[in-house]
């Protein structure tokens, strides 16, 4: 924008007002409110409970002993290629052993189960779930019969031809001990 006129030649003789010789009797006004750092503080919580208004705390955790007592004729298990021994969630602990021989890959494989003294061969089938993924299912080769109480199960790759073995684990199948 242009100023409104020329400026003057020369400063004016006199400052347009005096200051005035006293303050005021009242302070000026106060500044505006503080402004808000706009925080918002949230206190949640959460209620767990059931359709039926129970709540979770009341809910017993289900047994997971299979078939307590009573003899197994059959377990299935699904054979994840990326996972190792260390990743397993076997809860038998000491009652079952796991043993990675070589990496799990997403390659063909087979199953081969017998029971715990590696004597009587099982009954293994095997079917696709999809995503590389198969569910195995071990039964005695006797159809009916019931599982020995410890059996013996190897996961070998079958990508060269030749079976070659890539874990094997020890599952206690007796009825007594946890199967997760």
């Amino acid at each position: 924008s242009e100023p409104s006129s020329e400026p003057y030649a020369e400063p004016s003789a006199q400052p347009s007002s005096e200051p005035s010789a006293e303050p005021s009797a009242q302070p000026s006004a106060q500044p505006s409110a503080l402004p808000s750092n706009f925080a918002c503080e949230v206190d949640v919580t959460v209620v767990c409970e059931t359709a039926d208004g129970v709540p979770c705390d009341n809910i017993p955790a289900p047994n997971a002993t299979c078939a307590y007592g009573v003899p197994i004729n059959a377990l299935q298990f699904t054979y994840l290629p990326e996972n190792t021994c260390d990743m397993s969630r076997n809860q038998q602990y000491d009652d079952a052993e796991c043993m990675d021989i070589d990496d799990l890959a997403d390659v063909p494989v087979v199953l081969d189960c017998t029971d715990g003294t590696g004597l009587i061969d099982l009954n293994v089938t095997a079917t696709d779930i999809g995503s590389g993924e198969l569910l195995f299912t071990v039964q005695s080769l006797i159809m009916g019969d019931t599982l020995p109480d410890m059996i013996n199960c190897t996961i070998s790759s079958i990508q060269s031809g030749s079976p070659e073995p890539l874990q094997w684990n020890l599952i206690d199948t007796s009825g007594q001990v946890e199967l997760d």
